[in-house]
């Protein structure tokens, strides 16, 4: 071959000599260059390796602390009740990949994980992760600003209850004051001894004043007690009062439904992720 592109370069009158040194810096040149592009797609295959390396460790991280939030948010949510005499604590913990994740170039990760065979099989795995990645952010982001929502209603509804069941506790204390040592009025003393009896029975069980116990022991007793008489002017007094402690339990009670029912979701979404990631990057590796 070197010997025709010398005679080539003859027949315009090249000298031998010079068309050697053309040859050989053409060569050298083409040398270089073909080095230089082994060199690149040597890096580049070795960065897309590391890349795709560091991505599965994190993919599979990821994955595990979603398992375990599933875990601490189950634990603490079964014994969370805002009706019940419990605190609503529910303990959930950071997911430090999360936010890395969600700023992900697709364009860059397409380039790194560019799949062989199975394409198809592929792009429903890279259409699911990010997809996953994206509701688990929005779980994670709106879990705290929906709980503070919803605790700031509580608390509107928690001060109404208990100021309502102390306006009973008060008219329960006038009435031991000016009876004290007196008969009891005939009307309505059958009322005031049942409700004697009730704060009595309350007071025999420990005087627990958790929503639950005070709502249980004196408001719906005493709601139950005035249905059974008629023409007692203290009837009017203490049943609004209960109503709107009874009115105040029931929002709790449906605040307490909203907590719950948002971290079963939030438990849900990330049993999903953890279960789903597994196979994902096993379809990616």
């Amino acid at each position: 071959m070197m010997q025709k592109v010398i005679e080539y370069l003859k027949g315009f009158g090249v000298d031998v000599n010079t068309t050697a040194t053309i040859f050989i810096t053409l060569f050298t040149f083409s040398i270089g260059l073909f080095a230089t592009w082994l060199a690149g797609q040597i890096k580049e295959t070795k960065e897309r390796k590391s890349y795709k390396k560091s991505l599965l460790l994190i993919l599979r991280d990821f994955s595990k602390t979603c398992e375990k939030q599933t875990k601490v948010v189950s634990a603490s949510l079964h014994k969370a009740g805002l009706g019940n005499g419990n605190d609503f604590i529910v303990n959930y913990i950071p997911i430090g990949t999360l936010n890395y994740l969600n700023k992900i170039d697709f364009t860059v990760f397409l380039k790194n994980f560019e799949p062989t065979f199975y394409k198809k099989k592929y792009s429903k795995a890279v259409s699911k992760l990010f997809s996953l990645i994206a509701q688990i952010k929005i779980q994670n982001d709106s879990i705290a600003g929906f709980s503070k929502m919803l605790f700031e209603e509580y608390k509107k509804h928690e001060n109404t209850f208990y100021d309502n069941v102390d306006e009973l506790r008060q008219i329960h204390d006038e009435l031991a004051i000016k009876l004290n040592g007196k008969p009891v009025i005939p009307n309505g003393g059958e009322l005031i001894q049942g409700y004697f009896k009730i704060f009595g029975d309350w007071q025999k069980a420990g005087e627990k004043t958790d929503i639950a116990s005070e709502q249980n022991g004196l408001v719906l007793k005493i709601l139950d007690i005035n249905k059974q008489y008629q023409n007692v002017p203290l009837i009017l007094r203490t049943n609004n009062i209960a109503l709107k402690a009874d009115h105040a339990y029931i929002n709790i009670i449906k605040i307490n439904t909203m907590l719950k029912n948002k971290f079963k979701d939030f438990i849900h979404f990330h049993r999903r992720a953890y279960k789903l990631m597994e196979v994902i990057v096993k379809i990616l590796a």
